[in-house]
């Protein structure tokens, strides 16, 4: 379970209390390592992965209904540049992952302040 904490950057004690609510709800299972007692392994039930399928459907039809509303060239440079953010964020968490990055220095809000003020979206009053 550590390494889920890690990953989405959650305490201990915070993913436990997560963890819990999934089992209560039949989403996960916990089961224990055999090479190390220490260790307990999560495995999605058929029961979550029926629902993440449901989801990702969903999000897919939200997302095609999105984009029928553009015209095709609108819809493609919309594409191509959340393909680019797609890869750049994947680039990012490969070099993350090499050299980790202090906390405090979230490389989104560096990225942002230093982003052109011409291109970002002008404050609201």
């Amino acid at each position: 379970m550590s390494e889920i904490g890690n990953l989405l950057n959650i305490d201990r004690p915070s993913l436990s209390r997560v963890v819990d609510r999934l089992y209560k709800r039949g989403l996960v299972e916990r089961q224990q390592d055999p090479s190390n007692r220490r260790v307990i392994r999560l495995h999605l039930t058929d029961v979550s992965r029926a629902l993440l399928l449901d989801m990702a459907e969903q999000r897919e039809s939200r997302v095609r209904e999105v984009f029928d509303s553009f015209d095709e060239q609108s819809a493609q440079r919309i594409a191509d540049s959340l393909i680019d953010l797609a890869d750049a964020t994947e680039t990012m968490a490969r070099v993350k992952q090499f050299y980790p990055i202090p906390t405090g220095a979230d490389p989104i809000v560096q990225l942002l302040t230093n982003f052109p003020r011409s291109r970002r979206t002008p404050p609201r009053d």
